[in-house]
């Protein structure tokens, strides 16, 4: 059978005769998932939105008890993070927006030690 008509035959594929064409998109692609899944407002697509930090954020470790002021925001030093799993990059070229590239590198340590890195990225691809 040729991939065409595997395709011409949506009822196979248990679409109830939705049109399978990418540009109508598929019946899963609804209007609310594209908005849902929209990183143009993002500067960088490994960026956490509001959503995903929410979902993530109470994984984060608080700040010690007796030590200083947190100084850097964590959900720039996760974003930091996830930017440098992204791309491979190594960490002294993380883009200036982030915080120092030390802190990130650090805090990427101690979460893959811990194994709260993997919990991390475990919750945030139960989203999906």
């Amino acid at each position: 059978m040729s991939v065409r008509r595997l395709l011409e035959s949506v009822e196979s594929l248990g679409f109830d005769g939705a049109y399978l064409d990418s540009r109508e998109g598929l019946p899963l692609w609804t209007d609310k998932n594209r908005a849902r899944y929209d990183r143009d407002h993002l500067r960088y697509p490994s960026d956490l939105t509001d959503d995903e930090w929410a979902y993530v954020e109470p994984l984060i470790p608080p700040a010690r008890r007796g030590g200083g002021k947190r100084r850097v925001d964590m959900r720039a030093v996760m974003n930091g993070v996830l930017w440098g799993l992204r791309t491979g990059a190594p960490w002294h070229d993380l883009p200036s927006r982030y915080p120092p590239y030390q802190t990130c590198h650090r805090r990427f340590q101690q979460w893959q030690r811990s194994g709260r890195l993997l919990r991390i990225l475990q919750r945030l691809a139960e989203d999906l």
